[in-house]
């Protein structure tokens, strides 16, 4: 008897789905579910507790982030509600990220009214209960500035 693997049977289901509206990460709603279903039920198969998961999302033009393709959401596991959004890009040198950052801040300041600086870091925002981090870097081994945006919930 032949089996169909599950992976194709995923993209059967998942192809056969009717188009859903995808949230920015600016129309999340922290702290709860995520308004669509997983094609597939998540299952830990680790053997150890696993606090967050993740998964991706294309980046709605309605985020004003054309710079992203997509951001990535990381949930609780133990009651499936989001902590954060987040998405990155790579740089071919240190003007063009900055340039790209000071756009992701202009945006994030229109969709957040209330965003302001916290502390003296000038990378770190907060609005409402919500923590944002947007800064380019190089991290140790990197060849590339990289942008980095989260929106999360306090950690």
């Amino acid at each position: 008897m032949s089996r169909t693997p599950n992976f194709v049977l995923a993209f059967l289901l998942a192809s056969s789905l009717p188009l859903m509206a995808q949230p920015n990460p600016f129309e999340l709603e922290y702290g709860k579910t995520y308004p669509i279903q997983p094609v597939t039920k998540w299952k830990n198969d680790y053997g150890v507790p696993i606090a967050l998961h993740t998964f991706g999302v294309p980046m709605n033009a309605s985020a004003g982030l054309p710079m992203f393709n997509e951001f990535i959401v990381a949930y609780w596991t133990e009651d499936e509600t989001v902590f954060s959004s987040s998405a990155s890009r790579v740089y071919p040198d240190w003007d063009s990220c900055e340039q790209a950052e000071a756009l992701v801040v202009s945006v994030s300041r229109k969709k957040l009214p209330d965003l302001r600086e916290v502390g003296e870091k000038k990378y770190k925002y907060k609005s409402g209960e919500l923590v944002l981090d947007i800064y380019c870097a190089i991290s140790s081994g990197d060849r590339y500035p990289k942008l980095n945006f989260m929106l999360s919930l306090p950690r």
